[in-house]
């Protein structure tokens, strides 16, 4: 299995997910964001 890092997303009223992920992408003003375990 490979490594995993906690994902959680909360919005102002509660936490809507969370669950263990192998890779977290988020969208940037140059473009997206990738974000793995050991490279935060």
């Amino acid at each position: 299995m490979a490594d995993t890092i906690q994902f959680d997303l909360v919005s102002p009223e509660r936490l809507v997910a969370s669950e263990p992920v192998e890779m977290v992408v988020v969208p940037g003003g140059e473009g997206d964001l990738g974000v793995l375990p050991g490279h935060s």
